[in-house]
């Protein structure tokens, strides 16, 4: 007996938290006693859950929020979008110093003295082989 009176107790004390619970709903989403206070995935699915007031009252905040998640988005494709840019033309900018590193390097080799000397040696030119002598310059002060 005293097992049936504490289920039947339990029970009517989960009724009330479901009612209460169901007020509080309501009261938030707004929903008249005409419309059906149960919301279920075949509501959801069927397009139930557009005919109500709650989606009818904060109509325009569900716009700007999808809109502005449309513009984060769409930002976060652009600045990615930027990164890599950048990224490709720091490589080819580092691509190219390298060359120009090396196409300079090549042109000093090849314009050294000894290089010079080494490819003359067919013609008839050739190194002197006799000392520098300088220029005397008169001056017109004089």
């Amino acid at each position: 007996m005293a097992d049936n009176k504490e289920k039947e107790k339990l029970s009517r004390t989960a009724k009330k938290k479901e009612r209460r619970a169901d007020r509080a709903l309501r009261e938030i989403l707004d929903i008249d006693n005409e419309q059906r206070t149960r919301i279920t995935w075949r509501s959801v699915l069927g397009g139930d859950i557009f005919t109500g007031t709650f989606l009818r009252k904060y109509l325009l905040f569900i716009l700007l929020i999808v809109g502005l998640l449309v513009i984060y988005v769409s930002n976060r494709y652009a600045c990615q979008r930027e990164f890599i840019e950048q990224n490709h033309l720091l490589d080819t900018l580092q691509d190219r110093q390298w060359k120009l590193l090396t196409i300079t390097s090549e042109i000093k080799e090849k314009t050294r003295r000894s290089y010079v000397q080494e490819n003359l040696r067919d013609t008839t030119l050739g190194t002197s082989t006799q000392p520098l002598y300088e220029l005397e310059i008169a001056n017109e002060q004089q």
